[in-house]
């Protein structure tokens, strides 16, 4: 059911280094599965989300609107889709 007025919640915290100290920059995040309405009440999504496809857009999203800030080039955008991510 589609609801107005709802806002997602997530923190998002900055990690500049990975397991041998070395710069790998990167971002942990925890988002809902729902959203809050403006009465605070609390909107869960479907229990079908397709979290593979939430992530696909995100990374699609985040990485185009760096490359519009002139932060990041194409080729950085190809070097990044080549990593190879590993799921715990």
């Amino acid at each position: 059911m589609y609801k107005k007025n709802v806002m997602p919640a997530a923190a998002a915290s900055i990690q500049t280094f990975g397991d041998f100290l070395g710069f790998n920059p990167h971002l942990h995040i925890l988002a809902c599965d729902g959203c809050f309405g403006d009465s605070v009440m609390f909107y869960a999504s479907p229990l079908n989300i397709n979290a593979e496809e939430l992530e696909s857009l995100f990374r699609h999203k985040v990485l185009s609107m760096l490359k519009r800030k002139g932060l990041i080039t194409d080729r950085t955008i190809e070097l990044i889709s080549s990593w190879r991510h590993l799921s715990i």
